[in-house]
């Protein structure tokens, strides 16, 4: 594959004794420890300033005990694209809580997904880690014909009509993103169960299909760092150049039915098409 295509998401990182970066690290997972609480909540403020409505982001999570490195990480997306994210580090902690809050206009589906990362550190050098996901969406209506409302689930007739409305928008942005790559890559789509990844909280405490739970902890937790590394922080172009993740499209998950590797498909703000590889062990 010529494109961007990072193979194995499996690389070696040595953390110095003064490094000040927070950084994602896949490690194995600790059995005795996991996050009793962690949430993601959007909530839409009452009213309109200025022409525009405002929406609370927020997220939280608690350990079962203090970790060596606490991180959190949350994504938003708005119709399908990317609007905003938010990052968290702590040293030497168990919870960790973060606000901000966002600024739109017109009819609108929220999607905000957070991944809550713990690395651990015992005797022997040992290092192992702790993770769980969360996910909020809402849905605003903002139209002439309208009050101003939200709604997670829709409740009657017009909240029906935007609910297929918006879905259907952003179901079909993912579907187009997903035909350019099989086409480009030569990939078949009956190879593939496709997972949008606002959709991957679901699979925080269940088994992705045709694996264990312990295989997809592991699974999950590599497609993290990955995600990390070449998706949140940058997003790494064919020519070689950096681009903002923002306005990039929702990354959808590509698992193969042989169950050895895993494509995430995404288009950037600039239209370049780009897919990830994780290799399965």
């Amino acid at each position: 594959m010529a494109a961007i295509l990072c193979s194995a998401f499996l690389f070696l990182m040595i953390r110095y004794m003064n490094q000040t970066e927070d950084s994602i690290i896949y490690f194995p997972i600790n059995p005795t420890v996991d996050f009793p609480a962690a949430y993601t909540k959007l909530q839409l403020k009452s009213g309109k300033i200025h022409q525009a409505y405002h929406v609370s982001w927020e997220i939280q999570s608690f350990l079962s005990q203090k970790a060596y490195l606490r991180q959190d990480i949350s994504l938003l997306y708005v119709n399908g694209r990317l609007r905003g994210t938010l990052n968290k580090w702590k040293e030497q902690t168990q919870k960790i809580t973060v606000h901000d809050e966002y600024i739109g206009n017109g009819p609108a589906f929220l999607q905000a997904i957070s991944f809550h990362y713990a690395e651990l550190h015992h005797h022997k050098n040992e290092i192992t880690s702790a993770q769980e996901m969360s996910a909020d969406q809402l849905f605003i209506i903002d139209s002439a014909q309208s009050p101003l409302l939200s709604f997670r689930m829709p409740n009657h007739s017009i909240e029906s009509e935007w609910n297929k409305t918006l879905t259907g928008y952003t179901n079909s942005l993912l579907k187009s993103v997903a035909a350019a790559a099989f086409q480009k890559y030569h990939l078949q789509p009956n190879d593939f169960i496709q997972i949008p990844l606002t959709d991957l909280a679901a699979y925080s405490h269940m088994k992705l299909p045709n694996f264990s739970l312990s295989q997809s902890k592991t699974i999950i937790g590599r497609l993290w760092e990955g995600l990390y590394k070449h998706y949140f922080l940058g997003i790494k172009k064919e020519n070689g150049t950096m681009e903002d993740p923002i306005d990039s499209t929702v990354p959808l998950i590509l698992l193969s039915k042989t169950k050895n590797v895993l494509y995430i498909v995404f288009e950037t703000k600039s239209g370049e098409l780009v897919v990830l590889k994780q290799i399965i062990p």
